[in-house]
């Protein structure tokens, strides 16, 4: 067993590696988007600009509304606390020097997390590989190079991991209230920034050694929360607190109108309100965005399938873990319900990934101090090694590139592919701790009996629902269907296949929904069937925005600037404070500058 020196020596020295080889750009090669670096921090300036505009008497949420940034910036959407105690501290820097900072901070967490897993292993190599892939993996260099928030979650985990893994020693009364502490920490660290851990609350609250604890943290929650909503000063654009919980009762407004996927990036008015924090939460609850970097199993399946509709059997894993809570809530044997709910927590981590379907590949950096606690779980024997090497093999497999170097867009159209690396091994790593259990339980068939009818009941009634409705969503995806047809046909130039696309969405417009399928076409870099779409919408709506904004993006991307800026004065003309289309009119004018100067030189040698 290594000393706690050696240890810390070694985590900084992982440390230094990870952040030369960003510092460097030793992966950018084969990243998404590599010919274009300028993506990096996209992920992280929206949290300094959050509290930069809370100081101003702005909405945190307005982030796209500042020059306080590197490039381009993403919509804030951490806890309205996470701005104020946390990113506070870095918006005084300039932004690359704040940027850099992040990072180093995000790995001192990682580093954190590698350290509490290896003072634990006596195997001084199973020490040294807990805090390497903690610390040293591919999603977590995608997660510094966008500068995500996304290192206290990962360190939630592994806190709450630790206190449970504590408890099963028999500790005495000191060693109780620092497991206690590691576990209120962990719970809040989750809440303040990314809520992962609401899947766990209700099995905190069943099991007596946690539901103190969990009730203090969630109390400290609701009081911060709370003065994020009513006081003034720290809601700067509030829409008043009685419309605010009002959305919550009209969760079809919120899906509609407030995910920022689906409404081509526009802030409406609640969106700038602190409670667009937990709103979010159901805007997005069922929407899928097929972009090349989510990496869900939703995604992974429509994308094969071809269907892009949700499907509540996506909920399945989270429903098998919910029933495994019951189930080690009624275990009688302390020791064996402590183990069995170390078991269940890291099964949770697995269903977030396999049941919602925004996940983005930097998200599995999630997994890898899981990786480094499979070491220790295999020690203290929690795990047979079967299930050791399942879990090994699988958090391995997450750790490396996905497949998307080995391909480009022109080559390959179907994401699933890509997908595969992540999705696959996390499949298998979640029917390997489900199997596990269940054989666990194996002795209490009636119990097992129940809790599967409870589940499969569960599952049945919403998808009989959805079935009351099939007629009509086989017309959907037949319109749909043949509208793609269409497109496909006119982007030959043929004119009347682009006339009946006109028809059919002038008369199934709701239906299609066009706007919605232009920005996946766009994503999918199908640039030239996006400009199509958009063109027919406009014939029916012709002051639409956000059509004239798509058709920029597209003509910019393709190389076409000229009439990228045409269409980007467009969508000003009509919403003039429209950022979105404000950076594509930046964009194309920057192209066309840079384009004229290129070619002054050719000028002179005449």
């Amino acid at each position: 067993m290594l000393t706690k020196k050696s240890l810390v020596g070694f985590a900084i020295i992982c440390g230094i590696l990870m952040i030369l080889m960003f510092q460097f750009g030793t992966l950018d090669p084969i990243l998404f988007g590599k010919s274009n670096l300028d993506g990096r921090g996209t992920d992280y300036f929206s949290a300094p600009i959050a509290f930069k505009n809370l100081l101003s008497g702005r909405s945190m949420y307005d982030t796209w509304n500042s020059s306080w940034a590197i490039g381009f910036r993403t919509w804030y959407l951490s806890h309205p606390a996470f701005a104020v105690f946390v990113a506070s501290w870095f918006s005084v820097f300039p932004p690359l020097i704040s940027l850099i900072l992040w990072n180093i901070f995000s790995l001192i967490l990682l580093g954190l997390c590698g350290l509490l897993i290896a003072f634990r292993i006596k195997n001084p190599s199973f020490q040294l590989f807990a805090i390497f892939f903690s610390m040293v993996s591919f999603p977590g260099y995608l997660m510094l190079h966008s500068g995500n928030c996304h290192a206290p979650l990962v360190l939630s985990v592994i806190l709450i991991l630790i206190s449970f893994l504590d408890l099963q020693d028999n500790p005495d009364e000191k060693d109780i209230k620092k497991s206690r502490f590691f576990f209120i920490s962990g719970i809040l660290l989750s809440l303040f920034s990314k809520p992962m851990v609401l899947l766990m609350l209700p099995f905190f609250f069943l099991l007596p050694e946690t539901r103190k604890p969990a009730l203090k943290a969630f109390i400290i929650y609701l009081i911060v929360s709370g003065a994020f909503l009513i006081v003034p000063f720290l809601n700067p654009e509030s829409i008043g607190l009685k419309k605010a919980l009002g959305l919550f009762l009209n969760p079809s407004y919120v899906k509609e109108n407030l995910n920022i996927y689906t409404n081509n990036f526009r802030l409406f008015p609640e969106m700038k309100d602190n409670i667009i924090h937990w709103l979010n939460l159901i805007a997005q609850s069922d929407a899928i965005f097929n972009h090349v970097q989510i990496f869900s199993l939703p995604s992974f399946v429509a994308d094969l399938t071809g269907n892009f509709s949700p499907n509540l059997l996506f909920k399945v894993p989270i429903l098998i873990s919910l029933s495994i809570s019951l189930m080690v809530y009624f275990e009688t044997d302390r020791n064996k319900q402590l183990k069995l709910a170390l078991i269940n927590i890291i099964q949770y981590v697995f269903s977030y990934f396999l049941s919602y379907p925004l996940v983005w590949e930097y998200q599995y950096s999630s997994f890898a101090p899981i990786l480094g606690f499979s070491f220790l779980l295999y020690e203290r024997k929690v795990f047979p090694k079967i299930i050791f090497l399942t879990l090994l093999m699988c958090l391995f497999l997450i750790s490396l590139p996905s497949l998307y170097f080995l391909f480009t867009m022109k080559i390959i159209s179907k994401f699933w592919i890509i997908r595969s690396t992540r999705v696959i091994p996390t499949i298998i790593g979640f029917l390997a701790l489900t199997i596990y259990i269940f054989y666990e339980f194996r002795e209490q068939k009636k119990r097992i009996l129940a809790t599967c009818s409870g589940l499969v009941f569960a599952i049945l009634v919403p998808v009989y629902s959805n079935h009351l409705n099939n007629e009509s969503r086989l017309l959907e995806n037949k319109i749909a269907e043949q509208f793609n047809t269409l497109i496909t046909q006119a982007k030959t130039g043929n004119r009347d296949a682009e006339d009946q696309a006109y028809e059919l969405a002038k008369n199934s417009g709701k239906i299609l929904g066009l706007l919605d399928y232009s920005h996946w076409q766009y994503s999918s870099k199908n640039y030239e069937g996006c400009i199509i779409t958009c063109q027919i919408l406009l014939k029916i709506q012709s002051e639409n925005a956000e059509a004239y904004n798509n058709i920029s993006a597209a003509f910019c991307s393709k190389g076409d600037f000229e009439e990228g800026l045409k269409a980007g004065l467009e969508a000003l003309r009509i919403n003039p404070d429209f950022s979105l289309a404000k950076n594509n009119v930046g964009w194309a004018k920057k192209a066309i500058e840079d384009k004229k100067k290129s070619a002054q030189p050719k000028k002179d040698e005449k």
